[in-house]
């Protein structure tokens, strides 16, 4: 369970930040993916909606670390329920299973890049 797991001060820093945008630049292995995951979980338990939230990383493989650490850390802080409102966002056993179900060659749903652009109404 995620709860054991020991936070830096520049995590929980990533964690705690509302108000703005937030890029976060480090180096492999320095624990961005947990606390952007946190830090997206804590977002949805502030109420935030699902929609409103942007991530992005540079690779299609942390880009699918992500969202499935995002789902374990909602699931953890919201409950197994809630996980139907993250919509769009894909677990890749859930990609799996649908290109069976569809026939269809999976292709990853990750969108890598920066984002610049100012978000009306806020940020949260």
């Amino acid at each position: 369970m995620s709860a054991a797991v020991r936070l830096s001060e520049a995590q929980s820093r990533i964690i705690e930040h509302r108000g703005c945008d937030l890029q976060i630049i480090a180096c492999a292995g320095a624990g961005k993916t947990e606390a952007v995951s946190r830090r997206v979980a804590g977002l949805l338990a502030e109420g935030v909606e699902p929609e409103a939230i942007v991530a992005f990383t540079f690779t299609e493989k942390a880009g699918a670390e992500l969202k499935d650490r995002i789902y374990r850390r909602c699931e953890e802080l919201l409950g197994l329920a809630f996980l139907d409102r993250l919509g769009p966002m894909l677990r890749l056993g859930d990609l799996a299973r649908r290109t069976q179900e569809s026939g269809v060659p999976p292709r990853a749903r990750t969108n890598r890049g920066f984002h610049s652009a100012p978000r009306r109404g806020g940020i949260p």
